[in-house]
């Protein structure tokens, strides 16, 4: 496995992993009707526009000629965050048969060094509070639940609840 930074003819093997990991992960968590009216084809436009902006990182990990995860992030979006010190992860998500394989840990640690090179001292990474999975990764790389912020995402007729992660992010 190889991670590098994504490029744009890339984005319809992004969008593919996307769609396959939010319909996995999200299954019991967001309306079945909402997972499974994701398309491919609908996500290729926000990550062509994704990849043009000059302030978002986004990395996708490669096996074997394949696009098997990817991470995107850049500054904080959170209006209580200075965006010029504090990253926010937008998106980390790898093919469902890979999980528990190394390939998130890869990615997160290559962005973890390409924030810290672009100076950045914190990142933070919402999520959902139901997705036991994804906290508990982010929990296992140095994460701590932010017991100040949380919001509510609204997904298809389903409101659910994010909470948000923090991390220091350390310099040498």
């Amino acid at each position: 496995m190889r991670v590098r930074k994504a490029k744009q003819g890339d984005v319809p093997s992004i969008a593919r992993v996307h769609v396959t990991a939010w319909q996995a992960c999200y299954r019991g968590i967001m309306p079945d009707e909402f997972l499974d009216r994701l398309s491919v084809s609908d996500r290729e436009p926000i990550w062509h526009r994704e990849l043009r902006a000059t302030d978002r990182l986004v990395l996708v990990a490669r096996s074997e000629r394949k696009t098997i995860g990817f991470t995107a992030c850049g500054p904080s979006r959170d209006q209580d965050k200075d965006a010029s010190l504090v990253a926010e992860v937008y998106a980390i998500y790898v093919l469902p048969d890979l999980w528990g394989q190394g390939c998130g840990y890869a990615l997160w640690r290559r962005a973890e060094k390409e924030l810290v090179r672009a100076k950045f001292a914190e990142l933070n990474v919402w999520v959902l509070a139901a997705n036991e999975r994804a906290r508990k990764f982010y929990e296992r790389e140095g994460c701590q639940l932010d017991s100040t912020a949380s919001k509510d995402a609204h997904v298809g007729a389903a409101k659910l609840l994010e909470v948000r992660y923090s991390k220091r992010l350390h310099h040498r």
